[in-house]
């Protein structure tokens, strides 16, 4: 394996122009969902852990996934590997497999078990990459590697192939890991679970931490349309405070519980019991402790990030940060710790709120879809015939290139009649064909984000796309996973103690997160890495 190298004075840029001796443990938080656009509206409304992160901070205001398809799974996956999807192969949560004929999820592993608890058995086992913390213990196996999160993908991804230890909430009540990554659950892990007693959390309501008139500066009315109600329904709500219904299922608490901003705090707690327990940050090896907090995604999905539940999520994820790092500088110590921030992808405004700011938007219900794929299969079939050259999942056309051949069919004839059926579809701007980016309209850098989502072998030919401000799927609140600047622009932090708080507005890839990590570290990386390290502008 080849893998890039520099001089050690060069590879410890960040600690030299400090002042700082490298990093005992780094603390690697990435956030689900966290448009950059949340992160200087809120700013200057930051009293805790984020206030010490950016005054303590460099902020590349400027850093993008440079993926067309903007997914939890993509997301996490370049961050933590310096990979683009293609590269790597993990073009998205899920998708179609033509060799095995059925849907995989990114993460699965046939031959692990869910390790004492109930869930999915998850694993990098099948990832054709590398991420950071096995770069770092490929220099010194001595280096301990951590990584959690509230989804199995975003625990995986930022862990790597060989971590310590994986560890992700099971949606059940727990948090797990799988067979792949030890035969046996550690005590502290069995001691957690046991203590968590998420039932205790049935009678906890959702209010605002800051006076109510703050809210109306910076987020939208509280009662606003197109958000999701879960909480005394009856009548349409969608306001504080926000608690579970009376009679509410264990089973159904614990589904809805990474929804609630409480659920920041307990990941954040998990993450403290592995400190202690595992002695993070206490010797001179530098170890990773890679948090993903993901229960951003779940309330940005629900009310969009311009919404008052947002903007007091991260109100209190705030003090939760303020609370963990506190907690960091008591064990390790702030000055021997790296702190690195971003996220897997942003989000657009709810349409409903979108339209009272004169943008063209939209939702596209599954149903027009559906209606529209009917009337390409019919096409097709009055064409062709009966057929099985191709089959659909989510927003994907997968052909099979063998099939189209042995039956004389031409590949453009059917991507032709795909454009036909959708160009009449209200928010569809062009099925985008893989093999010709250059014939679906896309500008410059939108091929080229398409591009670093090819996979030779996986890829499908064809997918969706949405025009700009339209949602595809979503019927409430808002998603995610187009080419736009609302999805692809996240915030990237790099904080110690010792930094002043500077801002740097060149453009910079999120692929470029774990070789700067490294570059900081003096680890080498893989030479088949696609990002590269950041220079702070000035050098």
């Amino acid at each position: 394996m080849r893998i890039r190298k520099w001089l050690p004075l060069a590879a410890i840029f960040f600690a030299v122009c400090s002042g700082s001796p490298a990093p005992k443990l780094v603390v690697h938080i990435s956030i689900d969902q966290f448009p950059y656009q949340i992160l200087e509206r809120l700013n200057p409304h930051f009293t805790g852990g984020f206030r010490w992160l950016l005054d303590h901070g460099h902020l590349y205001s400027n850093t993008h996934h440079d993926h067309a398809y903007t997914v939890t799974g993509t997301g996490y996956f370049a961050i933590g590997s310096g990979m683009h999807p293609g590269t790597g192969g993990i073009i998205g949560n899920s998708w179609y497999d033509r060799i095995r004929g059925k849907k995989v999820n990114c993460v699965e592993d046939p031959d692990a078990k869910p390790l004492g608890y109930p869930g999915d058995a998850r694993s990098y086992r099948l990832v054709n990459a590398t991420a950071l913390g096995d770069w770092m213990k490929a220099v010194n196996p001595e280096s301990k590697v951590y990584s959690i999160g509230g989804k199995d993908r975003t625990a995986i991804f930022l862990g790597g192939k060989h971590p310590d230890l994986s560890l992700w909430y099971n949606r059940k009540g727990h948090f797990i890991t799988s067979t792949y990554y030890t035969k046996r659950n550690p005590n502290w892990l069995r001691t957690f679970n046991r203590r968590l007693n998420l039932n205790s959390y049935r009678d906890s309501v959702w209010t605002r931490d800051r006076d109510p008139s703050l809210y109306l500066e910076i987020a939208r009315e509280d009662h606003f349309a197109g958000e999701y109600d879960d909480y005394q329904s009856e009548t349409y709500s969608p306001v504080f405070p926000i608690g579970f219904d009376e009679g509410i299922s264990k089973k159904e608490l614990y589904r809805r519980m990474p929804g609630r901003p409480w659920f920041g705090r307990i990941t954040l707690d998990l993450a403290r019991t592995i400190v202690i327990q595992e002695s993070l940050g206490f010797d001179e090896v530098p170890d990773l402790l890679a948090v993903g907090l993901s229960s951003p995604d779940y309330m940005g999905h629900a009310y969009g990030p311009n919404s008052q539940e947002v903007a007091d999520a991260f109100f209190k994820l705030d003090r939760y940060l303020a609370d963990f790092m506190a907690f960091l500088d008591t064990q390790v110590g702030l000055e021997e710790i790296l702190f690195v921030v971003t996220s897997d992808h942003g989000a657009p405004q709810n349409p409903e709120y979108a339209e009272t700011k004169g943008i063209e938007t939209g939702r596209i219900k599954r149903s027009v879809i559906s209606d529209a794929m009917d009337r390409v299969k019919a096409r097709i079939k009055k064409k062709y015939g009966p057929f099985n050259f191709f089959t659909i999942y989510g927003q994907s056309i997968y052909f099979f290139n063998d099939e189209m051949k042995s039956l004389g069919i031409e590949r453009e004839a059917v991507v032709t009649i795909f454009r036909d059926e959708f160009q009449s579809v209200e928010g569809i701007r062009t099925f985008v064909d893989l093999q010709h980016l250059e014939t679906g309209g896309l500008t410059a850098s939108e091929q080229r984000m398409y591009r670093n989502m090819i996979h030779p072998e996986l890829s499908p030919d064809l997918m969706i796309l949405e025009k700009e401000h339209y949602l595809l799927w979503r019927e409430i609140g808002t998603t995610h996973g187009s080419p736009y600047t609302y999805d692809t622009h996240v915030p990237l932090i790099f904080s110690s103690s010792s930094y002043k708080h500077e801002i740097y507005e060149q453009r910079r890839n999120t692929v470029d997160v774990a070789p700067t990590i490294a570059r900081i570290l003096n680890v080498p990386y893989p030479e088949k890495v696609d990002g590269i390290p950041i220079k702070k502008e000035t050098e």
